[in-house]
């Protein structure tokens, strides 16, 4: 059977473990650029305070509703999201442990244990984690993965109010009626996979909740949903349809876009995004184990401008890269294509794609770099990584990065990063 381990309200049980007054206090986390809303506490969720709404929108009333607001503060939470993994890996063989997003994970167990046993070990599981790294977590127990997030939705949902489950729920046992019950208060648009756009298609055939998508013949499931559609069906029944699926997905591409805080026409400003974003790109690649045989460069307006402009350029490597010197030569490269003085740009970014093992990197022709260069190449990027790891992004990062960086994202409200910036470390 699985369980699968999700953290509630992640953003906000984030920026609560550092600091108390937060709890039991309506708090809102904004997007980049501090656009809409991407993370709520429940009690702004009973508000009424819809998720994704735009900040500008709600700005007032959200100030007399008395919420917190605050930034995305995404290298807090991608700490403690390795702090929360780290534990379940304490707890549970690693080997049957499959991290799902940053705030959760899906564990296998053996298909024997008694319902006592069950809770007992929900109970040791959230316990611990919750004292490890003080973030609430939710648990959900079923033989398939999409029961074990329908479970793991009605203990959330439960914890909004009465609490009765403790954050713990088991479809492993339960009777037909129970599991009836269950799926019935399962709105269609929160099963796992299905996503808005279908949603839509079951409400307009009268499919409200999991137990009435579950009573679909799986034909015809497949017919209206593809072959996902098919599978949901069948593993809201019981039937197993997805493994573990411990191994990640090999990515085929890596992106890093931003919306600038205020509009650039400066071409030395949008050189300075570049560096960054190069930077990124750079960072992922060699994280992951790859390297890029072409990059895209884009750059736009505002949507809502009335001469909007957007234009991109593309740049193929002799050999595949991701050393961030090259991929920075390569984006400016790009950027001298498409920049237009006096136009008032508001997003730019990097595409990489064409991504293969970075080794043995399949070599052009014309490939001027010695093994000797590659080797110095690799060395100082190792040597950057290791410490921006160490001491927190960007404290060495390239000259192009500039100083000021006027064109960054907002983020106003943004708390400290306490774990991993030495001068934003929590002082009592």
């Amino acid at each position: 059977m699985f369980a699968i381990i999700d953290c509630n309200n992640f953003y906000v049980s984030c920026e609560r473990v550092f600091n108390p007054q937060l709890w039991h206090k309506p708090v809102v986390v904004l997007s980049n650029n501090d656009g809409c809303f991407v993370a709520r506490s429940n009690e702004v969720k009973q508000l009424g305070i819809p998720m994704g709404a735009p900040w500008f929108k709600w700005k007032e009333q959200v100030k007399q509703l008395k919420c917190q607001v605050l930034s995305s503060n995404y290298a807090l939470y991608g700490d403690m999201s390795t702090r929360v993994m780290s534990t379940i890996y304490q707890l549970h063989d690693p080997e049957k442990t499959a991290v799902y997003s940053i705030d959760e994970a899906f564990l296998e167990f053996e298909d024997n244990l008694t319902p006592e046993e069950t809770q007992q070990i929900g109970h040791h599981f959230k316990q611990t984690i919750e004292q490890n790294t003080g973030i609430p977590v939710s648990i959900g127990f079923a033989r398939t993965k999409t029961l074990a997030k329908v479970a793991n939705e009605i203990a959330k949902k439960d914890s909004r109010s009465s609490n009765h489950y403790q954050g713990i729920v088991s479809l492993v046992h339960s009777n037909p009626n129970e599991l009836e019950k269950h799926l019935k208060s399962i709105e269609v648009r929160n099963i796992w996979g299905v996503g808005r756009a279908n949603s839509q298609k079951l409400n307009e055939k009268g499919i409200r909740n999991a137990y009435q998508l579950s009573q679909w013949d799986s034909a015809i499931g497949r017919k209206h949903l593809s072959i996902q559609g098919s599978r949901i069906i069948q593993e809201l029944n019981n039937i197993r349809c997805y493994n573990l699926d411990k191994d990640p997905i090999t990515k085929k591409g890596i992106s890093s876009t931003r919306s600038f805080g205020k509009a650039v026409t400066n071409i030395e400003e949008l050189q300075e995004a570049m560096a960054m974003y190069s930077t990124i790109i750079g960072r992922k690649l060699r994280k992951s184990g790859q390297a890029t045989s072409c990059i895209a460069v884009f750059a736009r307006t505002s949507r809502h401008t009335q001469n909007h402009y957007h234009e991109n350029a593309s740049y193929h490597f002799e050999t595949q890269t991701n050393y961030t010197p090259d991929i920075l030569k390569a984006a400016l490269h790009c950027l001298d294509k498409i920049y237009r003085p006096g136009v008032l740009f508001k997003k730019a970014g990097i595409f990489a794609t064409g991504l293969v093992e970075d080794k043995p990197i399949r070599r052009s022709l014309f490939h001027k770099s010695t093994e000797e260069d590659e080797q110095k190449q690799k060395s100082i990027m190792q040597t950057m990584d290791n410490l921006n790891r160490r001491y927190g992004q960007e404290t060495i990062h390239l000259a192009r990065y500039g100083f000021k960086q006027n064109w960054r994202m907002k983020n106003e409200h943004r708390s400290p990063r306490y774990t991993t910036v030495w001068n934003e470390i929590l002082k009592v």
